[in-house]
């Protein structure tokens, strides 16, 4: 398996955050994982 660069990962933006999979079937670098890093940013009460 070959993990990709966070810049040609596939990007997923969702309203608490942001997915970045780094290595799936559907990317075609993996068969049996899926591998990705999240954001959640820190959300101050008002």
């Amino acid at each position: 398996m070959k993990v990709i660069s966070l810049a040609e990962g596939t990007l997923l933006d969702q309203p608490w955050g942001r997915l970045t999979w780094l290595a799936s079937r559907e990317i075609g670098n993996s068969r049996t994982m899926t591998f990705g890093r999240s954001h959640i940013p820190v959300r101050h009460p008002p």
